[in-house]
């Protein structure tokens, strides 16, 4: 059972959860996808990081790459459009007046037909204040409409642009200043803007009750069913450490007002709490990457059902290898049945910090243990899996600091998600736990494995199966047996049934 503290809708109050890990089936080893396929940079820079962030809206996707901090570029995004099962690049964008250093791209997010790129490094309201551009889609090209800052102040150091998301819809922006310094020192600080006569402007700032230094609030937000959450990773517990929080929101006289804070129920310090989230539906997922729970700075997740605006921890995941900074990022699939996360600190396969990532499936009383997601030609410091995001039955996981173009140039890895028998869950995972079977090892599971010879559909081409081959000779091959198609069972067909031949 949960125990929540709330003290009220229109008060501010602190959400608990008791731990909970919930059961899963573990494999005796772990399992593992390798890349299908990649997406390499148009336009190869050293030090590009293309693949910093992705996101995909319909038939769009926006890839950022903001550039290695001693590169002297604002940074880029580059645009794609779906054709079919491919993605065609087909614009570049930079800012209007971006200068070198800004970090044009870090993030970026698509809503209808508006797309938000935050650029933290912009010094238009003091030194690395930040700013954000809104672009507009008109003739199926990506067009500037506006520059999002702060206003009024001298925001020096806020990174606004490090975040921003859509709100309600497209025509609400949440832009976080996470270094923001105007209640107390980097306490953090959310802007909302409302669009009115396709104009952006200021309708709201949020920010932490009382004085919370150092708290970061607005490092990560989301909205989701009235729910605005935003991740405050260095925020000051009851326990008098840091350890994490997030902020929950909902719509009051037509302004976002704070419900609550959640906070982890074994507070670890400098655990970083809401470092990342994601909402989809009913569910909350929140990253806490330096969290010891599993090793030193091995990280989890926390996975929360949300009812009536109250989150229950329902599992927290980690991962079922050796990891660092497990839990950034977090993302959901579309039916929130997936979730990617990523490591991109982690050091596996022979590498130093190479990066990893893993996807969790929800299953009958929980979610699995993870299938890890492996990148060909791995490096150090590769940061692989420092973005990740699912597009349909695959998921593209960004390498920004992969050197196979050029110095840290950057890439995008795609894996492809198969569930053969539909059964929800991917069948690397069914067969390492027994669900499905796969005699000849090749990671295809039997029920699926179409073997020319596989006359008894056992999954195997065997004794069994030349005896019923032996029943077909001389026949024109309509109840089978005719492999090579040339209209009669003879000794043409022999060689394609010993060349899947199995015991």
């Amino acid at each position: 059972m949960s125990h929540h503290h709330n003290v009220g809708p229109f008060l501010t109050g602190i959400l608990s959860s008791v731990f909970l890990l919930t059961a899963f089936t573990s494999p005796a080893s772990a399992q593992l996808i390798e890349e299908s396929d990649r997406i390499l940079p148009p336009d190869p820079v050293p030090g590009g990081t293309f693949g910093n962030r992705i996101t995909i809206e319909g038939e769009w996707m926006a890839v950022g790459a903001d550039h290695d901090s001693d590169i002297l570029a604002p940074g880029r995004v580059d645009l794609y459009r779906r054709d079919g099962g491919d993605w065609i690049h087909t614009q570049a964008l930079t800012a209007p007046d971006g200068f070198d250093g800004d970090h044009f791209g870090l993030p970026v997010t698509i809503r209808d037909d508006r797309l938000l790129i935050g650029m933290p490094w912009d010094d238009d309201a003091g030194n690395r204040a930040g700013a954000a551009h809104v672009f507009t889609l008109q003739d199926g090209s990506w067009e500037w409409l506006q520059k999002l800052t702060p206003q009024g102040i001298d925001d020096t150091g806020a990174l606004f642009g490090s975040t921003c998301v859509f709100g309600r819809d497209s025509g609400e922006i949440m832009v976080g200043a996470f270094l923001e310094s105007i209640e107390s020192n980097t306490e953090g600080g959310l802007w909302v803007f409302q669009e009115e006569d396709e104009e952006y402007r200021l309708a709201q700032r949020l920010s932490l009750p009382g004085e919370q230094p150092a708290a970061y609030f607005g490092r990560s937000i989301d909205v989701e069913n009235g729910i605005l959450a935003v991740g405050a990773p260095g925020f000051l517990g009851p326990l008098g450490f840091r350890h994490g929080g997030v902020a929950f929101h909902s719509i009051r006289n037509d302004s976002w007002q704070l419900d609550g804070i959640l906070l982890p129920d074994v507070p670890i310090q400098y655990q970083v709490f809401g470092e990342s989230i994601d909402l989809d539906g009913d569910l909350l997922a929140v990253g806490s990457p330096f969290e010891d729970t599993f090793g030193e700075s091995a990280g989890a997740v926390h996975v929360y059902r949300i009812s009536n605006g109250i989150p229950d921890l329902e599992a927290t995941l980690r991962s079922n290898e050796p990891s660092r900074g497990f839990g950034f990022p977090v993302n959901f699939d579309a039916r929130g049945g997936r979730i990617v996360i990523g490591a991109y600190a982690s050091s596996l396969d022979g590498t130093r910090e190479g990066g990893a990532a893993w996807v969790h499936e929800r299953i009958e009383g929980g979610w699995t243990s993870g299938t890890r997601l492996r990148h060909a030609r791995s490096m150090d410091s590769d940061f692989f899996g420092l973005s990740g995001t699912f597009d349909g039955d695959r998921v593209l996981v960004g390498i920004p600091r992969h050197d196979g173009t050029g110095e840290d140039t950057g890439a995008i890895a795609i894996f492809d998600l198969q569930d053969c028998d539909d059964s929800g869950l991917l069948d690397v995972w069914e067969i390492a736990s027994g669900g499905l079977g796969d005699q000849d090892g090749d990671g295809v599971p039997d029920s699926c494995d179409l073997l020319d010879g596989d006359f008894n559909a056992d999954g195997v081409v065997d004794g069994l199966d030349l005896g019923i081959f032996s029943g077909l000779w001389g026949t024109d091959g309509s109840m089978g047996g005719d492999l090579n198609g040339d209209g009669i069972v003879d000794g043409g067909d022999v060689a394609l049934l010993l060349s899947d031949w199995s015991a």
